[in-house]
């Protein structure tokens, strides 16, 4: 899927605003309190499947400035 530069710049945009607005340090906290929470097998996983998914409000603004930057990149 192509992913041009007009769209990797609006998608830059938006995941800014939600990093500035604060709802991606919301959702941070949301999903490390769920996890942490989250039942776990004998080994110490989470057994809920979603539990093994992290989210981190560096890795959105890094996707951001990646976004800027790259003049549109293509997903395999």
């Amino acid at each position: 899927h192509v992913i041009t530069e007009e769209k990797a710049s609006a998608m830059a945009k938006r995941l800014q605003e939600k990093i500035d607005d604060g709802t991606a340090a919301k959702f941070e906290k949301e999903i490390t309190e769920y996890i942490e929470n989250s039942e776990k097998d004998e080994h110490g996983w989470p057994v809920d499947f979603n539990a093994n998914y992290p989210f981190n409000v560096d890795n959105v603004k890094a996707f951001a400035k990646f976004c800027v930057e790259s003049g549109g990149f293509e997903v395999c």
